[in-house]
């Protein structure tokens, strides 16, 4: 076999190879972190004075999760005789079928504390996000929780 033939069948190799990456990668699923993600760019500096906010309070959000799979989420005591509105997202990076979302409003004789009920699909790294509104101000919390 002579040196022609040799480059042919490197060439048509590399070739196959390529072709074989670009119909491989054509398969993958791919899944954007939030379908809406430009109108959350441009929501992103009220974020961060949401969260600069929440961190000003007396104290900390706490979140736990209960005996009974349940996560409890615990608004600070400034919050204590105001309405409260928000909405709760549990968020799993790697599987948007386990993401849970939730409304609540705290009347103001509630105790401030918001229960999410888990299943058993909800396992493991989730963002709490935590969004909401009292005495006409907006606030935001984020926390990494291991269920």
């Amino acid at each position: 076999m002579n040196w022609g033939y040799k480059i042919v069948i490197g060439y048509s190799l590399f070739v196959a190879g390529i072709m074989f990456m670009v119909f491989r990668s054509m398969g993958t699923k791919t899944e954007l972190i939030n379908a809406d993600y430009y109108q959350e760019e441009l929501n992103y500096q009220k974020r961060i004075d949401e969260a600069n906010r929440t961190q000003a309070l007396s104290e900390p959000v706490r979140i736990q999760i209960t005996a009974n799979r349940e996560v409890e989420i615990a608004l600070p005591k400034d919050f204590q005789g105001a309405m409260v509105t928000g909405n709760v997202t549990l968020y799993c990076p790697s599987d948007d079928q386990k993401d849970i979302q939730q409304t609540f409003r705290l009347e103001a004789n509630d105790a401030h504390l918001i229960r999410i009920p888990l299943t058993a699909k909800n396992s493991g790294l989730h963002e709490v996000q935590l969004s909401w509104e009292a005495n006409g101000k907006t606030y935001h919390h984020q926390e990494k929780l291991f269920l």
